[in-house]
């Protein structure tokens, strides 16, 4: 049986900074993704995979070259990154832990009877129907046969044991998706740079997890503590062992397999924040289906922990808090994703890409950026109590329904204002403008962000209150006398 061996074999997408045919291959090995580190762009993947993948990068990164002290110490730290790590992998000890596929130790796998439930591939795969998964754009059913790689393996292996979807209600998520935290990672100018800027300082690691530990393939066994910083970040929490690409793969789900630390274990994933609400409560930055991620970013930037007006304070990642640094020297960009699942449910992939300025992390640009995503918070309950006041006035709903035509004007209204974002990270970026002006959403403010958080409001409104009849009319003047009384 072939090994196909991770080091060697080509299996890590990444898009590359400048283009050629022969030279510039789809897929790289994890030897060429460090040694070719500079010539990289970037990963060039879904946003489960983006997160499992820069997990294994970091990790490699710090069992081969170690950590830094403290913050004092980053300079010059990984400038052999591209030398140091492939030799690393290399070693005899290293190697052969990296195979796929093979009679010896397995990469992410544990040996596993064979009289276990033998499984179909396309289980590794969430967003991939199987049997009587959902099937919305993707319509293989029990009876297609579909042809993956070992490349393909290599890679859903590496994103199933960090995320793993359960095949049923009841089972245990993976330590990266339960309750679907939304990740951020911060992206350098190659990936030698990102990889670097995603790794940590040695007094944090120590502080935060209590030692840097070791990797799980520099374990004689499946390690008896779970806890430490190298053992959490690649995980293995499913004991599978795959019989080829196409057959699929041996699991065991009764014993729920390798049970590492959560959040409320007190273990802090450290690609994500914490928030912290009025009355005191901590617990991870969920990412939801309705709400873009731009509503969060003042969240997920806070790395003084500030408190706001609005009595909500939060504590960025720990790599945010172990780069300002790198952030003030506008060095990186800020992406933020996730897988989000509901119990046995892939519901859906989200992602985006921010370049923010350094001011926003100052206490001014939070509280500027707080302060527009609360107006505009505020003016989408106003504008729900509007389309009720209009739709009142037209028929008798029922008072434990919600008013026709609310759910449509919250849709309108918020991507309106999906589109319009960065004018208020603009706003932030710029504290020392507002100085002297009135706060945002005030009814002096003429600023970028409360006119068009305004203007979408009236917009949504119209869009689902018709003013074509004298009745319409009527309702139309009523919901909108209350509309502009709350904006202004």
């Amino acid at each position: 049986m072939q090994n196909f061996n991770l080091i060697e074999s080509p299996w890590i997408p990444v898009r590359w900074r400048s283009a050629s045919d022969h030279e510039s291959p789809p897929l790289v090995s994890l030897k060429e993704a460090f040694s070719r580190s500079s010539e990289i762009a970037d990963l060039d993947c879904a946003p489960h995979e983006r997160i499992a993948l820069t997990r294994l990068l970091v990790c490699i990164t710090h069992a081969a070259l170690g950590a830094p002290e403290d913050e004092d110490e980053w300079e010059g730290f990984g400038d052999t990154l591209a030398e140091d790590i492939p030799a690393y992998l290399q070693r005899d000890e290293i190697y052969p832990h990296f195979n796929l596929l093979g009679d010896g130790p397995r990469f992410l796998q544990s040996k596993v009877e064979k009289s276990a439930p033998l499984v179909p591939t396309s289980k590794l795969f969430p967003e991939l129907s199987t049997n009587n998964n959902p099937t919305l754009l993707d319509h293989y059913g029990k009876y297609k046969s579909r042809d993956f790689s070992n490349a393909d393996i290599a890679l859903a292996l590496l994103t199933f044991q960090n995320f793993y979807p359960p095949f049923k209600t009841g089972q245990p998520q993976g330590p990266c998706s339960k309750n679907s935290p939304l990740h951020t990672i911060l992206l350098g100018k190659n990936l030698a740079k990102s990889i670097l800027l995603n790794s940590l300082s040695l007094d944090i690691i120590n502080e935060v997890y209590g030692k840097i530990g070791k990797p799980i393939w520099e374990e004689a066994a499946p390690p008896k503590d779970l806890s430490s910083f190298l053992t959490g970040l690649v995980p293995i929490h499913r004991k599978l062992w795959i019989k080829n690409a196409q057959d699929g793969f041996y699991h065991i789900t009764a014993d729920g397999g390798f049970k590492y630390p959560t959040y409320n274990d007190g273990f802090l994933i450290p690609s994500v924040s914490v928030v912290i609400n009025k009355k005191g409560e901590r617990y991870l930055l969920k990412a939801k289906i309705e709400k873009a991620i731009w509503r969060d970013l003042q969240t997920l930037s806070n790395i003084r922990q500030i408190t706001t007006e609005i009595g909500f304070s939060s504590e960025a990642p720990l790599t945010l808090l172990a780069h300002e640094d790198s952030i003030k020297a506008k060095e990186a960009r800020i992406w933020c994703g996730t897988l989000i699942t509901n119990e046995s449910k892939i519901e859906i992939q989200c992602e985006s890409t921010y370049s923010i300025d350094h001011n926003i992390l100052t206490a001014e640009g939070q509280h500027i950026y707080a302060s527009g995503i609360d107006y505009c918070e505020k003016i989408s309950v106003n504008l729900a109590s509007s389309v009720k006041v209009y739709w009142q006035k037209i028929t008798d709903p029922d008072p434990k329904k919600p008013a026709p035509g609310k759910g449509k004007a919250e849709r309108h209204y918020w991507h309106s204002l999906d589109q319009e974002h960065r004018k208020l990270i603009q706003l932030a970026s710029k504290p020392k403008d507002r100085i002297g002006k009135p706060k945002i959403g005030t009814p002096e403010a003429k600023d970028s962000w409360t006119t068009t958080v305004q203007k979408a409001a009236l917009d949504a409104f119209d869009a689902v209150c018709p003013r074509n009849t004298p009745r319409e009319l009527q309702a139309y003047a009523a919901g909108l006398r209350k509309l502009k009384l709350t904006i202004n």
